[in-house]
């Protein structure tokens, strides 16, 4: 503002519109002498849901292979209107593919609820084999700790194998290190983010 702008496009490298979204698009309201556009997150819309979804599904394990579960975030706040979205994601996936589930980090889908439907159907046996997909921008900590960690004992990855299962989760290497596949490790990922950033571009006439 002080350089004499007037308008500036926002991209968040949100995942879903939840509450640091909705605190973000505060913030931009904070500027009194410039228009802020702040762009959409990547699962902002249904459709982008069934788009990112038909990329991410290549990492999935076929029927014949085992089963998949998608690692949300969530949220711990039960107010949060986003948890519609959360709950209407699991909705999405279950009904679209035979051998994926979804579950949330912190609140729903809640993770112990569905790993104990997991349990009570003795899916392990069925399957045999698990993956544990990140939907993540970066997967990080979470994936290092609360999914895929060996000394936790609430880790998913524990909970799961003491079930009988064998726990995968995808992996990429960049600069000769081993990461966790968080979905910015998918170019078709970032072209959504990019094409986000182009509408809102078009929108605010930069």
């Amino acid at each position: 503002e002080a350089a004499g702008f007037r308008r500036a496009v926002v991209q968040p490298l949100h995942i879903f519109p939840g509450t640091e979204y909705q605190q973000m698009a505060e913030t931009c309201e904070y500027f009194p002498g410039l228009r802020v556009f702040l762009s959409e997150t990547l699962l902002h819309r249904w459709s982008f849901v069934k788009e990112t979804l038909a990329v991410v599904e290549n990492d999935f394990l076929t029927p014949a292979e085992g089963l998949n579960i998608l690692a949300l975030h969530g949220t711990p706040l039960v107010a949060d209107p986003v948890n519609s979205a959360y709950l209407g994601f699991e909705k999405i996936v279950t009904d679209r593919y035979p051998n994926v589930l979804a579950a949330s980090i912190e609140g729903v889908p809640d993770y112990e609820a569905v790993l104990a439907g997991i349990r009570h159907k003795n899916l392990a046996e069925q399957y045999g084999a698990i993956k544990i997909i990140p939907m993540m921008y970066l997967a990080g900590m979470h994936a290092e700790e609360d999914l895929m960690g060996t000394t936790k004992q609430d880790s998913w990855r524990v909970i799961l194998e003491s079930m009988g299962f064998v726990v995968q989760c995808p992996m990429v290497r960049h600069e000769n290190r081993d990461y966790f596949k968080g979905l910015a490790f998918y170019p078709e990922i970032i072209s959504f983010f990019t094409d986000r950033l182009q509408r809102t571009l078009t929108i605010a006439e930069i």
